[in-house]
């Protein structure tokens, strides 16, 4: 098996070739400050794609509502999912399509919203989200 490949090196792009083409003007920083203490997570993940696991978690206040939720991150080594778990909203606001490798899968179950976000594939996201159970107390 014959593999080829061909480079071309431009020498001056110049600072307009490397302007950023999204309009960042109504963009805004989001300082998070660390909540206190250890968490145990409330969520616990039964079922899991082959070769991911749970990374890490923690507790977050949403920038949108204010409120705390559950952030999970589930990881194979090459690709790597969030959900968000909060309380599932009255009125659930359309959400905006995501672009590029990002996905984006939601459950609603014993009123929690769960929303998983990563470069993995849907189908990945769905099992991950299926297989979320509460911890039991």
């Amino acid at each position: 098996m014959s593999q080829f490949a061909n480079l071309s090196l431009v020498p001056d792009m110049g600072e307009e070739a490397l302007r950023l083409s999204t309009d960042t003007r109504d963009f805004r920083v989001v300082e998070e400050s660390p909540m206190t203490g250890a968490f145990a997570p409330h969520w616990q993940a039964t079922t899991l794609p082959p070769g991911y696991s749970l990374r890490n978690a923690a507790e977050r206040r949403s920038p949108h509502s204010g409120k705390v939720l559950e952030h999970l991150i589930f990881t194979d080594g090459l690709s790597s999912v969030s959900v968000f778990i909060e309380p599932r909203p009255e009125q659930a606001p359309p959400e905006p399509a995501l672009g590029g490798a990002m996905r984006r899968a939601i459950r609603d179950t014993e009123g929690f919203r769960m929303t998983a976000i990563g470069e993995a594939p849907e189908a990945a996201m769905r099992v991950i989200l299926d297989g979320l159970q509460p911890v039991a107390p």
